[in-house]
């Protein structure tokens, strides 16, 4: 049976186990294939005056959560959760803005990546691929290469496994190199 949603496109009726992909992911980590990456970024947001996460849908929640880590770890930071959030205020080099997206081409999440840009705050993406146009528009991109699982236009049941666990890392990386200072 085939039901069809609003985007006309066929309902997943069975979704894939990405088990494999995410022992994948991990086995990158541990190979040491985003270090150079990791320690970079933390080195930008540590330094950083202003640190904002920004997503939208699914990688909104996580900039969240992420907001929160940063914010743990003893670096300060905000999710903006508006995509139509006022950048203009922005001054270069005392802003950064961590912003995520699954595809790197959710059209809300790439608009504001470019106000971002153009009021001259630093991006840091965390993307899928980074063949995307938010990678592109990044100073630095962190991709992490899972299968995308979407239904129509607004369903995504993509992992948000390695988001979450990159925004851990990049959190700890921050911590530790705050505690040096």
């Amino acid at each position: 049976m085939e039901d069809e949603n609003e985007a006309g496109q066929e309902k997943t009726e069975i979704l894939p186990d990405n088990h494999e992909e995410i022992c994948a992911f991990f086995d990158e980590l541990k190979s040491g294939k985003y270090e150079a990456k990791l320690e970079k970024a933390a080195s930008m947001i540590a330094k950083t005056e202003r640190l904002f996460l920004a997503g939208v849908g699914n990688s909104g929640n996580i900039g969240q959560y992420g907001a929160r880590c940063f914010t743990n770890m003893g670096k300060f930071s905000l999710y903006i959760s508006d995509p139509f959030y006022p950048v203009s205020f922005f001054q270069a080099g005392s802003a950064l803005a961590v912003v995520l997206s699954v595809s790197g081409e959710t059209p809300e999440a790439v608009d504001i990546a470019n106000r971002l840009k153009k009021a001259g705050c630093a991006i840091i993406s965390i993307t899928n691929k980074e063949a995307c146009t938010i990678a592109k528009l990044s100073d630095l991109n962190i991709s992490y290469h899972i299968s995308m699982c979407r239904e129509g236009l607004h369903v995504d049941f993509s992992t948000q496994v390695p988001a979450v666990y990159l925004l851990e890392m990049l959190g700890k990386k921050v911590r530790n190199r705050l505690s040096e200072e």
